[in-house]
């Protein structure tokens, strides 16, 4: 569905362009040329008819997508102490753009393997998203940073992705209110994970990474044990 809408989308832009671009051209004709307007009577009709055509289908994705009816998520959707819970995770639909009508949502979980780096712009203007489960989904680096707009994100769920250090360290810099964090068979490594949790108390991820290891003794004596000559 989205894929037809952006192209009805595109034939608008490209229609109204080429509407324009024939109406100039006949002012042209008309009035720097002195053509006769009688000569191309024939043609009158394109320009309003392409600029027409144009403002229906750049106009067109936007109202269906604004008035279409919602999909029901039915037990999907819920309330729980005042805050609004959707559980997309094993749902057989795939217009994710429905999130965009829900700003209000506090928790959202959709680990599913069709969740793609563009789905997350679909978490625009979620303000009050706490937590986000995307474990096991096709987010990569290149999608983290819409991850990193949650400023009041608490519980972050990327076990299974194929995200690295470098995407995201970003992130966890713009989240400081980030409590838990999975990144379970991921690139992420055991350094990041220490630096992070080190850096606020009461911070927990998995896997939980291996205290660092102290520098090994030195084979010889120190220069302070050794006798004075």
């Amino acid at each position: 569905m989205d894929f037809v809408l952006e192209n009805i989308f595109l034939i608008g832009v490209v229609s109204l362009v080429l509407g324009v671009v024939l109406f100039l051209l006949q002012v042209i004709a008309v009035r720097v040329l002195r053509f006769s307007s009688e000569r191309i009577w024939t043609l009158k009709i394109w320009p309003a008819s392409l600029v027409a055509i144009g403002i229906v289908g750049m106009t067109l994705p936007a109202a269906i997508t604004r008035f279409a009816p919602m999909i029901n998520l039915g037990e999907r959707d819920q309330q729980v102490d005042g805050q609004r819970h959707i559980t997309l995770t094993g749902w057989n639909e795939t217009n994710y753009r429905i999130l965009e009508q829900m700003p209000d949502v506090a928790q959202l979980q959709m680990a599913n393997p069709d969740v793609t780096d563009q789905t997350l712009e679909s978490l625009r203007g979620m303000t009050q998203l706490r937590v986000l489960d995307i474990a096991r989904t096709a987010v990569t680096d290149a999608g983290l940073p819409r991850v990193g707009e949650q400023k009041g994100l608490q519980k972050l769920y990327l076990a299974g992705t194929k995200i690295t250090d470098a995407g995201l360290q970003p992130v966890l810099d713009q989240l400081p209110d980030l409590k838990t964090l999975d990144v379970r068979d991921t690139g992420i490594t055991p350094g990041l994970l220490r630096k992070w949790k080190a850096a606020k108390s009461g911070r927990r991820c998995l896997p939980n990474p291996p205290t660092e290891p102290a520098p090994a003794p030195s084979d010889g004596p120190s220069d302070a044990l050794l006798p004075s000559p």
